[in-house]
C-alpha cells in the first residue's frame, strides 16, 4: 500500500515538475520514504522522461520548420527564381546556411540541388503539356532553370529522357 502509492505519487510529482539537475533530484528522492532500487527507478525514469521530452520538442520544431520552408520554396514557389539558393532560404528562415542544409538533407532526404531540381522540372513537365507552343527556352525561364541546357541536363538526368521526347510522350 503507502509505498507503492508514495512511489507513484512522487514520480507522477517529479515527472511533472521541471528537475534542473541530477543534485536536485538526488535530494528529492533522498528526503523520501522509499527503498534505494525505488529510489533508482523513479531518478530512470526521470531521466528518460526528459530525454523523451526534449526528443519530442526537438521533432516538433524540425517539423515546424520543414512545414515553413515547404511554404516559402514549394507554395511561394519560390523555386522559380533561377537564382534562389539555400542562403536566401536560409535568411527567409531566420536560420543558418548549415540548419537549413540538414534540415533538407535529413527530412527531405535530399540536397537542396536536387530538391529544387525537382520542383522545377515537375513545373516544366507540366509546362510542356499545357503550352505546347512555348520554346524550350520559355519552359526553361519559366520553371527557374538558367537556360535550355540546364533544364534539359536536369531533366533527362531525372526522368530519363529530353524534355522533347517527353513532350511527343505526353501530347
Amino acid at each position: 500500500g503507502f509505498m507503492l502509492n508514495a512511489k507513484q505519487d512522487t514520480r507522477t510529482e517529479l515527472l511533472h515538475t521541471q528537475i534542473g539537475s541530477d543534485e536536485q533530484l538526488d535530494t528529492v528522492l533522498s528526503q523520501l520514504p522509499i527503498k534505494e532500487e525505488q529510489k533508482e527507478a523513479i531518478s530512470t525514469d526521470v531521466v528518460l522522461a526528459d530525454a523523451v521530452n526534449k526528443l519530442n520538442a526537438t521533432s516538433a520544431t524540425t517539423a515546424r520548420r520543414v512545414k515553413r520552408l515547404r511554404a516559402l520554396v514549394e507554395d511561394k514557389k519560390h523555386y522559380l527564381r533561377p537564382y534562389y539558393s539555400i542562403e536566401d532560404l536560409a535568411k527567409e528562415l531566420n536560420l543558418s546556411r548549415i540548419q537549413v542544409s540538414r534540415i533538407i538533407n535529413s527530412e527531405l532526404k535530399k540536397s537542396f540541388r536536387d530538391y529544387l531540381g525537382e520542383l522545377r522540372v515537375d513545373y516544366a513537365k507540366r509546362l510542356l503539356k499545357e503550352h505546347p507552343e512555348y520554346t524550350l527556352e520559355q519552359v526553361a525561364k519559366a520553371s527557374g532553370f538558367i537556360d535550355a541546357p540546364a533544364l534539359s541536363r536536369k531533366f533527362k538526368q531525372l526522368t530519363g529522357l529530353t524534355p522533347g521526347e517527353y513532350k511527343d510522350a505526353n501530347l
